[in-house]
């Protein structure tokens, strides 16, 4: 049966007999098509301990030879699985090759899987044959969403980073591998639920919507605790911002800036807003000083994967380097007053980090 398919864009030919050595390509002896369906006859070893595969190519009679991992094996999945498309995709013939097949679908259309052959994946149509159908490649593939939360996307589209708009459906995927929505709910359905389109606060003098309940609840219980216990700090704060528009990042679907791509932001959940934010660091590998200065103060190296522990453990390494105790003892006015006195330190801070290098 024809249940492989060549996979390798540069797939040369083997010498029909020991050592099977390979076979520059020619015009009589051109490399194997990509997507080309061969019935695998036996195996050999070459005199390097690869398998090579005898081979008959389909509608063919003669025999050839190529190293296996030039080829790909058509083979049923344990299960059949259903996926949707994160984009609109037109399927191929057979897996590789360059032949469309008159099936295509839509982003978010559904579909179920039944074979799988290499990195693609075949529909299930129940056609009589057992190769040649829909397939699909199983990188533009991913876990499906309800019909509520596709209705919805159109809705919030305006509010996503273009990366989060191209792939919904990976973002979603990367929240739920950090753990959230693990349930039936999906994030634009669960945060309609929690008013996201409905709240709206005053926060140290400035509006704030496009927030969930429970974080509106948060900031309500914050504002309340400032005017109460640092009534000075509180009403500087007011003074200072007077109604300026120094809040960011309300509802704004996205992945953590700077970051692997596969963090989602608490923003995305309407559950962060960013104070200043043009003062908020947004350090990258390609901000070598700022790297080499958090790495001399706490170990930490900020271009290497780390865990919630390990960055935790930095900024109280950090604080108490900085300022000679930790960050669950220090006080708010204290806590105010240095940070006024960093952000006055530009040109130090520079003449530090060039002894550093």
């Amino acid at each position: 049966m024809y249940e492989y398919i060549v996979r390798d864009d540069d797939a040369w030919q083997r010498q029909n007999e020991s050592p099977y050595a390979t076979i520059s390509p020619t015009e009589s002896n051109p490399i194997f098509a990509q997507g080309t369906q061969v019935a695998v006859l036996q195996t050999v070893k070459d005199d390097k301990d690869k398998d090579v595969a005898m081979m008959q190519l389909k509608g063919e009679t003669n025999t050839t030879y190529t190293t296996m991992t030039n080829l790909a094996k058509v083979a049923r999945l344990s299960n059949e699985v259903e996926y949707a498309f994160s984009k609109d995709y037109q399927t191929l013939k057979l897996p590789y090759s360059k032949t469309t097949a008159t099936q295509s679908y839509k982003q978010y259309e559904k579909a179920n899987f039944h074979k799988a052959c290499g990195d693609y994946l075949r529909v299930n149509t129940n056609s009589a044959d057992e190769i040649e159908g829909y397939w699909a490649l199983e990188e533009i593939l991913r876990e499906p969403v309800s019909d509520e939360e596709v209705e919805l996307i159109d809705d919030y589209s305006g509010g996503m980073s273009s990366d989060v708009a191209g792939d919904y459906l990976g973002f979603v995927e990367d929240f739920k591998k950090g753990g959230y929505f693990t349930g039936d709910k999906e994030p634009l359905t669960w945060m309609e639920e929690q008013g996201l389109n409905e709240n709206e606060i005053t926060f140290l003098g400035m509006k704030v919507s496009k927030i969930i309940t429970p974080f509106k609840e948060v900031l309500e219980e914050t504002e309340k605790n400032l005017k109460n216990d640092y009534s000075a700090a509180y009403n500087e704060i007011l003074e200072q911002y007077n109604g300026s528009s120094a809040l960011l990042g309300q509802a704004q679907i996205r992945y953590i800036k700077n970051s692997c791509m596969c963090n989602p932001s608490n923003h995305s959940l309407g559950a962060a807003i960013d104070i200043r934010y043009h003062l908020n660091p947004q350090i990258t590998s390609a901000d070598k000083k700022y790297v080499t200065f958090i790495k001399y103060l706490t170990g930490l190296d900020l271009t290497k994967s780390k865990t919630a522990k390990q960055v935790t453990d930095a900024q109280e390494a950090f604080m108490k380097k900085l300022h000679g105790q930790k960050t669950n003892k220090y006080d708010l006015d204290d806590i105010i007053a240095d940070y006024e006195d960093v952000n006055s330190m530009t040109k130090e801070f520079d003449q530090l980090i060039k002894l550093l290098k």
